[in-house]
């Protein structure tokens, strides 16, 4: 009966693969929060677009020296919002600069498990191919010897 091939370091690989499934889940939420950022970054210069294109119009209307002083504080405000933004999206680069390389880190780890797998797969193989070529060596043998008896 054949023993059925049972990796030692089975738990090691298991654990090591869930911590890089943790660290791909950990980039890609920095990078679905970048993208979220950048979204509101684009919606924030299509909004000061829209507002200079306003602005035209009303000044072809007549627009009054009291309302537009708004204006500035509006585009300024707006501004501000785009460098904190930016700032924002910057420090979520090195956070992701850093959870990348954590994650190779981990898939490499992984992969010196899987390999060390797979030489042990290929020796369990061999072992058992060099068993079953002795067995069947073995049987030839008997039969040849029991045919030259009779």
């Amino acid at each position: 009966m054949k023993k059925k091939y049972k990796f030692k370091l089975e738990g090691l690989l298991k654990l090591r693969k869930l911590e890089e499934d943790q660290a791909k889940m950990a980039l890609s939420l920095l990078q679905k929060k970048r993208n979220e950022i950048t979204d509101k970054i684009a919606i924030i210069k299509e909004q000061m677009q829209d507002h200079y294109l306003e602005h035209e119009q009303l000044l072809k209307k007549g627009l009054t020296a009291r309302q537009s002083r708004f204006i500035p504080y509006f585009n300024e405000g707006k501004r501000a919002q785009l460098k904190k933004f930016e700032m924002i999206i910057s420090e979520f680069d090195e956070k992701i600069l850093q959870a990348r390389d954590y994650l190779n880190s981990k898939r490499g780890n992984v992969k010196v498990i899987e390999k060390i797998k797979e030489k042990d797969v290929k020796a369990y193989k061999k072992e058992q191919n060099k068993k079953l070529n002795e067995e069947l060596d073995e049987r030839f043998m008997m039969r040849k010897a029991y045919e030259s008896k009779l």
